[in-house]
């Protein structure tokens, strides 16, 4: 989509430099006279911003791997910290009085493996 963007704006450029009536009597601009250096600098512009943001995207792809990677492994810590504390939890004795046991909710707890964390 930048790139349609990009053509979009050197063509609203370029419209408003020849246009006759629109770029001389409104604009006040004379796009003939800018010379080799000016038309350099008007096609230099976009097509430099074509490449930074091109750039951003190989960038921006590093940045999430990296993030995705370390997600993984807090999870993976929590999780395994979790089952450490669940398996270090002292469990209730109960006096053969009572008629039903009670049984916590961890105890309920079935282990059901994760699927693998996306990885780009």
């Amino acid at each position: 989509m930048m790139q349609y963007a990009i053509i979009l704006a050197q063509l609203a450029l370029y419209a408003a430099v020849f246009i006759p009536f629109f770029s001389d009597k409104i604009l006040e601009l004379v796009g003939l006279d800018i010379g080799e250096k000016g038309w350099a600098m008007a096609v230099i512009g976009p097509v430099g911003t074509l490449i930074l943001c091109e750039l951003s995207k190989v960038i921006t792809y590093y940045q999430m791997k990296n993030y995705q990677r370390w997600l993984a492994k807090k999870e993976a810590e929590n999780a395994a910290k979790l089952e450490a504390d669940i398996a270090a939890t002292p469990r209730k004795e109960f006096s053969s009085e009572a008629k039903e046991p009670f049984t916590s909710s961890v105890d309920k707890i079935e282990k059901v493996e994760r699927p693998p964390a996306v990885r780009l």
